[in-house]
């Protein structure tokens, strides 16, 4: 079987690639207030999701165990969560002990982490007004662009390996089909051939 990630990802694409398309303000919209409004809010995941997910999939799952850890970063260290602990911590705590190897690797994660609130709501602000600014030119394609950021983020907050260079790759591939795909964009008006005509007449 096919691994759930990839196939999750896809299926939230495909969702807001069609609200996009029947209604692109709102698309636009709704895409960026959940994205930033997840990578703002993220420390109450672990709060308020795991009881839930507990319910669910039972202690023993390693989402549970994941979002438990997350959960006594916080309260152990309550002021991290304003300096956060600086940059790659994240990956090097892993490596020297400092953080359980059943650590979240979800971006949301990583960025409160390293980064902690000032860095976190300076990235859900850029987010925000740069899913809203892409959604302005282009009509086109933005249920597009739209959807790529939705499949994308979801992937990151799965937990997939964001350091990885096929990450870095595939996101460099997709913007360079988003930019030839809107230079290539058919012309709305038919090119002139006026001054061709007069040519014609003078010669």
């Amino acid at each position: 079987f096919p691994e759930p990630m990839p196939l999750i990802a896809l299926g939230i694409g495909g969702i807001v690639f069609a609200l996009t398309s029947s209604s692109p303000a709102l698309g636009t919209r709704l895409t960026a207030v959940i994205l930033a409004g997840a990578l703002a809010l993220a420390p109450l995941f672990p709060l308020i999701v795991r009881p839930v997910a507990n319910l669910f999939f039972g202690p023993s799952d390693p989402v549970i165990a994941s979002l438990r850890v997350w959960r006594n970063i916080i309260f152990n260290d309550p002021l991290r969560l304003v300096t956060g602990y600086g940059f790659e911590t994240a990956l090097r705590g892993r490596a020297v002990g400092l953080l359980p190897v059943n650590a979240p690797q979800s971006l949301l994660f990583e960025i409160w982490y390293e980064l902690g609130v000032v860095g976190a709501w300076a990235g859900a602000v850029a987010l925000l007004f740069g899913v809203i600014g892409s959604g302005r030119d282009h009509p086109p394609l933005v249920p597009g662009v739209m959807a790529a950021f939705a499949s994308a983020f979801a992937l990151a907050v799965l937990g997939i390996g964001t350091t990885e260079m096929w990450w870095f790759t595939a996101l460099a591939t997709l913007l360079l089909v988003f930019v030839a795909a809107e230079r290539g964009q058919f012309r709305t008006k038919r090119p002139k051939a006026v001054l061709r005509l007069r040519a014609a007449n003078d010669a």
